[in-house]
């Protein structure tokens, strides 16, 4: 074979090899891109999915007796709405009043007014109390509403199933759970809902225990705005590739912040963060300032 023509075909056989790699190098970088991609969407995800999940969660944990925002409501000594129905002299607290003295009608009113902005907001999809005995006192739900009405007489949460043991089980301690609504007639759909139940005692003594629950469906549309904020901000983000870029910077920020949307979790756990004293150095002068004005 003639020189000129193995040149030639060493030519056109070395091009072909270098087109492969280019195009191999170029697919594999596209997967990588592609992979890490997916990656990072899944870990958006997870992060709005766990914030979601957690408002739904806090909206009804802050109703516990013990630690909720709104302990007091429950407190023996409460004066909230006192002055709202007659008094027993049982105790303070108008709810715990009405309850130990079998006046339901009352009791009804007080909760309603105790629930009234949640349920109408919709933070709450339906409220109950219950006497440990299993006896009904309240029922109250939202406004908008997908499905079945939870205080609807063709409502049939699945605790009815064993009522007894589940106001027991209540009565001992608090309890988070998925609750299945369903409607025996079968005109309306069922509810799936993220369910939160405990018990108001005194002295030891389970006067009532209160149901809460929030459809899972809210948090799903509350979830698809959390995602697609994520989403289109995330370019924003101080995480530790941004760090890096710096001269061993501090990262501070007031608070409250919202993890993984502001600054991701290694960024606030790291050394290098100083929000928690930043917020606690802010906590000292507002006292200070209320000292003054005071």
């Amino acid at each position: 074979m003639p020189i000129r023509l193995q040149l030639l075909l060493f030519g056109v056989v070395g091009n072909i090899l270098v087109a492969a790699i280019f195009i191999f190098s170029f697919g594999y970088r596209e997967n990588i891109q592609q992979e890490s991609a997916s990656e990072s969407l899944l870990t958006l995800y997870d992060a709005a999915w766990y914030q979601t999940y957690n408002q739904s969660f806090e909206s009804m944990a802050k109703w516990q007796p013990t630690f909720g925002a709104n302990a007091s409501y429950w407190d023996p000594d409460s004066e909230i709405f006192m002055d709202e129905v007659l008094s027993s002299g049982k105790y303070t607290n108008p709810f715990l009043d009405t309850i130990t003295s079998d006046r339901i009608g009352d009791a009804q009113y007080i909760i309603e007014l105790f629930f009234e902005e949640e349920l109408d907001f919709g933070y709450l999809s339906y409220v109950m109390a219950y006497f440990p005995s299993g006896q009904r006192i309240y029922c109250g739900s939202a406004l908008d509403l997908q499905g079945i009405d939870p205080c609807s007489p063709n409502a049939r949460p699945d605790f009815f199933v064993n009522l007894d043991s589940f106001l027991k089980d209540i009565s001992l301690r608090p309890k988070q759970n998925i609750v299945k609504i369903e409607d025996i007639s079968n005109n309306q759909s069922s509810t799936l809902n993220q369910g939160y139940a405990f018990p108001v005692k005194v002295e030891g003594e389970t006067l009532s225990i209160i149901v809460l629950g929030v459809d899972i469906r809210k948090s799903l549309e509350v979830f698809e705005d959390e995602f697609e904020v994520r989403k289109n901000f995330k370019h924003f983000i101080v995480d530790e590739e941004k760090m890096e870029l710096t001269n061993n910077a501090l990262f501070s920020h007031c608070l409250p912040l919202r993890r993984n949307v502001k600054a991701t979790d290694e960024v606030m756990d790291s050394p290098n963060c100083v929000a928690i004293q930043e917020a606690a150095n802010r906590k000292h002068v507002q006292k200070s300032l209320l000292t003054k004005i005071l």
